[in-house]
Order: structure tokens, then C-alpha cells, then sequence
């Protein structure tokens, strides 16, 4: 666990983040900074290659201990420390809002009522300024406690208005974390909705109910991605996605919050579209909509970007894939890699190169990404059924068959999951007899896998 943790930290730094680590650990006279500026001077080509690279450090350092495991797991706790701290450091230099938080409260012990006065008040102007409501919230408090340990009444006349304010805040506050709690069971239905099936109307009817309620459009919006994703497999999905990008259209929030409130029902009407079966020239003017927007993001959406490269293979649109899949991408790091992973496997299998293909389907097809694992699974068997003979046919399928049943609760794609498999099935036997089933609402992916028209 401490090894995972020390690579996650690690792939978070920065260029800059990594060469001020350098710098400090440089002169220090301990001797766990001396690794540390040891291991920050190698190349590291490979995440993997950090552990590999410290217990060659401590090897060398200690060549005749017989401990230089529990060496491995301290270091590792030492460095994952130093790399949280300059982590932090760039954060709270970023954000004056946090930092002024941190510092009334590392005070307040003290009792400097002027000082941490002073903090509260810088706190609250730049919290407002921002629009942090919870920040806001802290600034009110800290300054109603400090009006109010006077004893004068011209502060507490002060804490008094400030008391009021903090109402205000407060019945702000309620709204906007009823919104998120909405719009996090809407998350928990989507993915696995047998978890809130029992609650799906009263949810369905609250938040309904809830949209004449709050004040803001971007908390309506937010309450109609939330209907949006309750109704993933309704006709009323359409409807919904449309409802929060007009409530979006009159909101005056800043540009940031506008985008990234953007990209969320931009992704989730991409997303629902793909599973829902739309067909392929709409999904690719959906998602070329989606990522031209991208600089405008404050994060990186790696599954946007998935979904449109697999539009573009489908495709055949070579020309515009060469960008988009070029190694040195900003896209598709960790844990994501896998997602690149199955692009190449589908790109490799889409050209013939069925060799390629199979070899990353191998990589792949036995993660925890859903996702991932089933549609490596699906393309691997399409690419066995190509041959003329495998002997890894049938326990594919039956393995594939293990996996699907496995995650019988995740809904999206499901049915169109087993239809494939079960046509495969027959393929395999050769049946001839007619199709006893009604073909279910197929995603582009599926429809190519089965060799279907989009």
C-alpha cells in the first residue's frame, strides 16, 4: 500500500514541484534527504521504475542489512511526506483563500485577538470575492467569535448583523448541498442503480419538487442532470439534458463554473447518447462539440477524450485519430493509460492487425475497469471467431459470460453486452435456428462488433 501511495504522489508532481524537491533535500545533512535528492536526480522513464530505483538506493546504502525492507517502508513514508508538503505549499500559494484559514486557525490557540482578527476579516473579504461559501461560512463565524469576546457593543451590534449575514449564507448553503446530494444518488442509480431501484420515484418526485425550490439556475441545472441520469433509459432523457442547459443559458456565474458545468451535461448527453443507441454521425458531432471545448475545462476529461477517438475509429477517420492517439498526449496518464490501451487494440483490430490487437486485449481484458473489461472481452472473441479454429473460444466466452453476470447490476450497456455474447454463442455452434429473442438497443460498438450497420 505504501509502494502504490508513493507512486501516485509521484506521478502527481510537477517538473517544477520535483526540482524544488531537489533543492531542499540538496544540502540537508539527514541522510533520508540524501536518498531522496539521489532519487529525484535519476531518470525515471516508468512509474513502476521509482520503487525499483529507491531499494537499489537503500541496497546500495546498507549492502549487508537485513532489514532493508522495513528501510523500504519507512523512506517510503518519508518521501511520500515530503512530496505531500510541496504538494501543499504550491496549493496554498495558489489559494490565498485556504492559507489565510489555516493561519486564524493555527493562531487562535494563542489568544491574539487583533491578529486573528485580522485573518478572519482577510478570509471573509476574499472568500466572498470567490464565492467559497464554506469558507464564507468559516470567515462569519471566526469573526462573530472574535466581535464577541469584546465585550463591547459596538461588536456585538457587529456580531449581531454578522449573525444575520450568516443566516442568509446558511439557507444558501442548505440549497446548494441538497443539490449535490441529489445529484450524487442520481451518480450511485446510474452506475449501479439497483442500490437506489427501492427509492427511484421518491427521488424522482423530490427533486422535481425541489427544482421550484431553489433560487440559483445552475442548482436547476444541476437538478435536471441529476433527473437526466434517473431517466438514462427514458424517452424523457432528451428532455432533461435540455431543461439544465437552458437553466445553465441563464445563469451569471463565471466563466470557469459556467464551463465546467458545461462539460458535465456535455459529457452525461455524450455518455447516455453512446449507451442509448444513437447512431454514429450523431455521437461524433456530439463529442466533436465536447472536446472543442477542452481549453476552456479546469481538468482534463480522459473519458470525453475516450469516447471520442472510439467515434473517430469506427469511422475510419485516420487523419484525425494521428493527433489524438500521438504518444506524447497530455491525456490518458495512470490509471487512464488503460483506456489508450483499448483504443490502440481497436484501432490495431479495425486496420487487421488483429496480432497487435490481440496482444493488448491480453494486457487488458482482466482489470477492474467495467468498461474496458467487457468490450476487450467482446472484441478478443470477434477477433477468435475470425480464425478457423481456437481452442480459447469457448472458455472466452464462458469467462466473458462470468464477467457480465458478475456485474448484472451495472445497467448501462448491459443488455447489448449479453446480445453480442449470445449471437457469438451461436456463431460458435453454428445454429441455424431462428433468433428467439428481440434484439435490444445496440451502441455503435456493439452494432461493430456484430458486424452490423451503425
Amino acid at each position: 500500500m505504501i509502494g502504490i501511495k508513493l507512486l501516485h504522489l509521484y506521478r502527481e508532481l510537477s517538473l517544477i514541484q520535483k526540482n524544488e524537491l531537489r533543492l531542499r533535500s540538496a544540502n540537508k545533512a539527514d541522510k533520508r534527504y540524501k536518498i531522496l535528492h539521489k532519487l529525484l536526480s535519476l531518470k525515471i522513464a516508468d512509474l513502476e521504475d521509482l520503487t525499483i530505483e529507491l531499494r537499489k538506493i537503500i541496497d546500495s546504502e546498507w549492502p549487508n542489512s537485513s532489514d532493508n525492507d522495513q528501510k523500504f517502508r519507512r523512506l517510503s513514508l518519508f518521501i511520500c511526506e515530503q512530496f505531500e508538503r510541496v504538494l501543499i505549499d504550491d496549493y496554498l500559494n495558489e489559494n490565498s483563500v485556504l492559507k489565510n484559514s489555516l493561519i486564524a486557525k493555527s493562531i487562535e490557540r494563542k489568544g491574539n485577538l487583533l491578529l486573528i482578527k485580522h485573518y478572519y476579516d482577510k478570509l471573509y473579504k476574499e472568500a466572498e470575492s470567490k464565492n467559497d461559501i464554506g469558507l464564507k461560512i468559516q470567515g462569519l463565524l471566526g469573526k462573530i467569535r472574535m466581535n464577541y469576546a469584546s465585550q463591547k457593543e459596538s461588536e456585538l451590534t457587529e456580531a449581531l448583523k454578522r449573525n444575520e449575514e450568516l443566516l442568509d449564507i446558511l439557507n444558501v448553503d442548505y440549497q446548494k448541498r441538497m443539490v449535490d446530494y441529489f445529484y450524487q444518488c442520481s451518480n450511485i442509480y446510474l452506475e449501479q442503480n439497483h442500490l437506489l431501484a427501492h427509492k427511484k420515484e421518491e427521488l424522482h418526485t423530490d427533486i422535481l419538487n425541489y427544482v421550484h425550490v431553489v433560487e440559483k439556475p445552475t442548482h436547476r441545472a444541476s437538478l435536471y442532470l441529476s433527473l437526466a441520469k434517473l431517466n438514462y433509459d427514458s424517452v424523457d432523457l432528451t428532455n432533461f439534458l435540455q431543461l439544465a442547459k437552458l437553466e445553465l443559458n441563464k445563469s451569471t456565474i463565471s466563466v470557469s463554473e459556467f464551463e465546467d458545468l458545461t462539460r458535465k451535461i456535455r459529457f452525461l448527453e455524450l455518455r447516455l447518447n453512446f449507451f442509448s443507441g444513437k447512431s454514429l454521425e450523431e455521437l461524433l458531432t456530439l463529442s466533436e462539440n465536447v472536446v472543442g471545448n477542452f481549453e476552456n475545462y479546469s481538468i482534463i476529461n480522459n473519458n470525453v477524450l475516450f469516447y471520442r477517438i472510439l467515434f473517430l475509429i469506427l469511422n475510419s477517420d485516420y487523419d484525425k485519430l494521428k493527433d489524438y492517439l500521438n504518444e506524447k498526449t497530455l491525456f490518458f496518464q495512470g490509471e487512464a493509460k488503460i483506456l489508450k490501451l483499448f483504443l490502440h487494440a481497436l484501432l490495431f483490430e479495425h486496420t487487421g492487425e488483429t496480432k497487435k490487437a490481440t496482444k493488448i486485449l491480453n494486457q487488458i481484458m482482466y482489470g477492474e475497469n467495467y468498461l474496458v473489461t467487457v468490450f476487450s472481452r467482446l472484441l478478443f472473441i470477434k477477433i477468435l471467431l475470425s480464425k478457423e479454429k481456437s481452442t480459447l473460444l469457448q472458455s472466452s466466452i464462458e469467462s466473458t459470460q462470468r464477467i457480465i453476470n458478475k456485474n448484472r447490476n451495472n445497467q448501462l450497456g448491459q443488455s447489448g453486452h449479453q446480445f453480442v455474447l449470445d449471437v457469438f454463442k451461436r456463431r460458435v455452434q453454428n445454429s441455424r435456428k431462428p433468433v428467439e429473442f428481440k434484439e435490444p438497443q445496440l451502441n455503435v460498438l456493439h452494432r461493430y462488433l456484430l458486424e452490423l450497420k451503425f
